[in-house]
C-alpha cells in the first residue's frame, strides 16, 4: 500500500516508527494491569455465584463482593478503551490532554514497589489541549515520559495546560528535590526536531506543544 493510500504523509513515517516500538512497551507495561483487573471481575463474581447459589443467601453476603467486581470492570474498561484508543490512528489536531489522560487511566494504578504509590498521578486536565504537533509524535513523548518514570521507579505528577500559544505539560517528581526521569536521547531529539519544546528547571520538565492551526 502506498502512503497516499494508506492516508498517512511522508513526514509522519519516522514518528510512526518510533511510536510503535513505544506503544509494544506501553502495552507490555499495561499487561499485568490489566490481568489484575481482570483477575478482580473474574475472583469476585465467582464469590457472588457461589454465595448467591446457597438456599436463603442475603442479599448483603455478596453486596460488597458485587460491588467490588463493578469497580474492577470500571477500571478493566477504562484500560481497555485507552489501549484501544492509543493503538489507533489518531486523530488531528491531536488533543495533549486527551492523550495525557489516556496514559494515566492505562497505566495510572502502576505502584511503586514497596512503597505503595503511583507511579504516575495526573492533574484534571480544565479544557481540552489541541496542538499542531502530530498525534503519534506527541503520544511518543507523552509515553517516553510515562515510561521512563515507570522503568526507573520515579513518582512524577503531570499537568496539561491549554494556551493560545501552544499546550504546556508539566512534569515534576513527588517531591521537590526529586530528579526527574531522563528522556531516552533519540526520543528528545525527535521531539525537539518535530517542533516540541523541552525544558528542564530544577525538579520541572516542562514540554511545549505548538498551537493547533485555526
Amino acid at each position: 500500500m502506498t502512503e497516499a493510500a494508506s492516508g498517512r504523509s511522508t513526514e509522519s513515517v519516522p514518528s510512526a516508527g518510533l511510536w510503535l516500538a513505544t506503544l509494544q512497551r506501553l502495552a507490555g507495561r499495561a499487561a499485568h494491569e490489566v490481568k489484575n483487573s481482570l483477575n478482580g471481575v473474574a475472583v469476585n463474581l465467582e464469590v457472588v455465584r457461589s454465595r448467591a447459589a446457597r438456599p436463603g443467601a442475603a442479599a448483603d453476603a455478596v453486596a460488597r463482593f458485587a460491588e467490588s467486581a463493578g469497580e474492577q470492570f470500571d477500571r478493566l474498561s477504562s484500560q481497555t478503551e485507552a489501549l484501544l484508543w492509543l493503538a489507533r490512528e489518531p486523530r488531528e489536531p491531536c488533543d495533549v490532554a486527551l492523550v495525557a489522560a489516556s496514559l494515566h487511566a492505562l497505566l495510572g494504578s502502576v505502584m511503586l514497589a514497596g512503597r505503595g504509590e503511583p507511579v504516575l498521578s495526573l492533574e484534571p486536565a480544565g479544557d481540552s489541549a489541541p496542538t499542531a504537533v502530530p498525534g503519534e509524535t506527541v503520544r511518543l513523548v507523552l509515553g517516553e515520559v510515562v515510561l521512563a518514570a515507570i522503568e526507573q521507579g520515579l513518582p512524577v505528577r503531570v499537568r496539561v495546560d491549554a494556551g493560545g500559544d501552544g499546550a504546556r505539560v508539566f512534569v515534576c517528581g513527588a517531591a521537590p528535590t526529586m530528579s526527574l526521569p531522563a528522556l531516552p536521547p533519540a526520543v528528545e531529539t525527535f521531539a525537539q526536531e518535530g517542533g516540541v519544546g523541552v525544558e528542564r528547571n530544577g525538579a520541572m520538565l516542562t514540554l511545549t506543544f505548538a498551537a493547533a492551526r485555526r
